[in-house]
C-alpha cells in the first residue's frame, strides 16, 4: 500500500507516517511501510534491518510516538 499510512492515522488516530520514528514494544524503530491495519517498523536493532509489522495502540503506544526522521 502507498497511502502514508492514511487508514492508520484515521481510525486509530495516532500520527502515524512514513518514515516517522517509533518505540515497538519498548525498542526504537523506524515506519518504512503501510500495511492497512498496521505500520511496518524496521527495529534500529535488527542488522538485517527487516520490516516488522506492529499494530499502532497494542505495540506502539502513543504516548511513545517520536518526530518524524525523514
Amino acid at each position: 500500500m502507498s497511502h502514508n499510512c492514511a487508514y492508520v492515522r484515521r481510525h486509530y488516530q495516532v500520527p502515524a507516517e512514513i518514515g516517522r520514528r517509533v518505540i515497538a514494544y519498548g525498542k526504537p524503530g523506524v515506519i518504512l511501510a503501510d500495511r492497512g491495519h498496521y505500520i511496518g517498523v524496521v527495529l534500529e536493532e535488527d542488522p538485517k534491518k527487516r520490516i516488522s509489522n506492529y499494530h499502532p495502540t497494542h505495540e506502539c503506544s502513543t504516548a511513545k510516538w517520536r518526530r518524524r526522521c525523514l
